[in-house]
Order: structure tokens, then C-alpha cells, then sequence
């Protein structure tokens, strides 16, 4: 899930919202950022229990633009953005202390972690909280800048490039960012001069083509819930082009279940190929509106075993 924006599930008699209590089981629970609606400390506070709750015993969790207050350079650097001042380290405590620990929370700002389940399951996530600026928020970056791919000779003579960038496949099981990749579930009703302009990266997209994941989960445009599945052009397919398909989905079925469900793995009917598809999750809970109308997604597929 992404987006939150400090609202935690509604009450389970309430059967008008799929995002309710309890929110629907899982291994390992990623959220894409946006925890809050400015990062201020009682926010992150209701974000955290609500991760508490969860029995996953994995919970992967980054910042997005809202969340102001764990972007420190940016905070220090917007006071007129501070209202009452924030302990930044009493909120860093909320997501990396013991209790999170024990919680098995794991917040990431952007690089890359590899991680083993009980269940003898690993995999290697890449994460990033930046974006493209956007209304002057916290992590954002240029448009021309290109922190996502590795530098050119000349700029690694120069000692110049991104500090994170992502690696080709088959490095990457799953990508979590904050941002869409360009052209991705990002469409903005009237940002910039146009209607329904993409307002993701074309860096990322560029990135995640080299990284092929399995999944690469991400929010921050609220209008673009929903999931799609890319068939990665091959030199044996004949037209040479990327195929994006999109995942139907049941609303009634959401609303009983809490969730969207998706299964490709081998069990499912229709088993992801590593390499040759990445299943693209937009997760925003709020829609467009603010109000947590969009169901968490929930996804089954196999990884290896350490």
C-alpha cells in the first residue's frame, strides 16, 4: 500500500470501504510512502501502530514527499513549512528503534537491502523516496536529473552520478519507490499545461526496463491506482515492442475481501516470468480527493530460497 496520508484502516463493521480493519494477511507488507500529511510526530505515530498491528513479520517502509520530517535537509531548509517544530529524532526512533526492531519494521530512504523470511523465502529489494519536484515537497529531485542509472565513462571520471542507481536484472526481486515510472499509472488530471499529463519519471522507467523485477510497487499519483503486468520486448517477439496490460479487478470482491488480490505464482493461472514480466503496482489508498477510497493489493509470488 501507499498514501496513507495518516489514516489508519476504518473499523471493520464498515463494509463501504475495503480499507478496513483488519487489513488482509501477508508475509511481507510494503508501503511506498506518503505516510503522513506533513510529518508532524503524532501522524507518524498512528502510521507505526498500524504497522504494529500487522502480522507480517516483514513490514519495508519509505518516506514520500509529505513526509517532510524524514527528509532532514529539506525540513531545515522550509521553516515556513515547520508549523510547531518536530523532534526529528524522536520520530527517526519511531521507525528504527527496538520496538520497530521487534515489529519487524524496516524503513528505507533509497539503495538496496536483501532480506531472508522464516520461511526460508529471500529476495533483494531496491527502494527510493525520491520523486521528480513536485510542488516544492521534500525528496524531489529535477526532472533532468538522473539518480536511478549508472553514470556515463565521462561522468565516472569526473566523479559525477547517482549514489543509488539501480542495477540490471538480475539483481532486483522487488522495487519499491515513491514515484511512478513515466507513463506508468501516472496520469494527472491537469498538471502542468495539460490535462492528464504523465507526471513520472523517465529516468525510472529507463531503470526499471535495465532492472526487469518482479514487482515494482509505488504510489504518490492517487488517480493512478491499479495494477498492470509488462510483457518486456524480446528479440523473439516479433512486433519488438513493451506490451502493458492492465489487471482487471472485481470491485465487489474487494470490498469483501479488503483488498485486491493477485496471484502469479506457479499455483495461480497465470505465473509471472522473471526477466520477461514485472507486474507494476500503483497502491495509493486516498483517491484523487484525499478520502482512502482504494484497497491495499495483495500479491502472491514465489521467490527463492536461501
Amino acid at each position: 500500500m501507499s498514501d496513507t496520508h495518516n489514516r489508519k484502516p476504518f473499523d471493520s463493521a464498515d463494509a463501504q470501504h475495503a480499507f478496513r480493519a483488519p487489513l488482509p494477511d501477508a508475509d511481507v507488507l510494503l508501503h511506498a510512502g506518503d505516510l503522513t500529511g506533513s510529518g508532524k510526530r503524532h501522524e507518524h505515530q498512528a502510521q507505526v501502530e498500524m504497522f504494529m498491528e500487522h502480522p507480517a513479520e516483514l513490514k519495508v517502509v519509505i518516506p514520500g514527499n509529505h513526509d517532510i520530517t524524514l527528509d532532514e535537509p529539506y525540513y531545515n531548509s522550509h521553516p515556513w513549512k515547520h508549523g510547531t517544530p518536530q523532534d526529528l529524532v524522536a520520530i527517526r526512533e519511531m521507525y528504527s528503534g527496538p520496538k520497530a526492531r521487534q515489529a519487524g519494521i524496516v524503513l528505507m530512504k533509497e539503495g538496496i537491502q536483501s532480506f531472508q523470511l522464516k520461511n526460508g523465502a529471500k529476495f533483494t529489494l531496491y527502494a527510493s523516496a525520491y520523486q521528480p519536484e513536485f510542488c516544492d515537497w521534500a525528496f524531489a529531485y529535477k526532472r533532468t536529473e538522473d539518480r536511478f542509472n549508472p553514470p556515463s565513462a565521462v561522468e565516472r571520471l569526473l566523479g559525477q552520478g547517482p549514489a543509488n542507481p539501480i542495477p540490471s536484472h538480475p539483481h532486483i526481486d522487488i522495487m519499491v519507490t515513491h514515484g511512478p515510472p513515466f507513463g506508468i499509472m501516472d496520469s494527472v488530471v491537469g498538471f502542468g499545461a495539460r490535462m492528464n499529463a504523465s507526471a513520472g519519471c523517465q529516468h525510472l522507467l529507463r531503470a526499471v526496463k535495465r532492472c526487469k523485477p518482479r514487482i515494482h510497487a509505488f504510489g504518490h499519483i492517487h488517480e493512478g491506482w491499479g495494477a498492470k503486468r509488462m510483457k518486456w520486448a524480446s528479440d523473439e517477439r516479433a512486433d519488438g515492442e513493451d506490451q502493458l496490460i492492465p489487471i482487471v479487478v472485481d470491485r465487489g470482491e474487494i470490498l469483501e475481501r479488503r483488498g485486491a488480490f493477485i496471484d502469479i505464482s506457479s499455483s495461480g493461472s497465470s505465473q509471472l516470468q522473471w526477466g520477461q514480466e514485472t507486474l507494476f503496482v500503483n497502491a495509493s489508498i486516498m483517491d484523487v480527493r484525499y478520502h482512502p477510497r482504494n484497497a491495499p493489493w495483495v500479491v502472491d509470488l514465489e521467490l527463492p530460497r536461501g
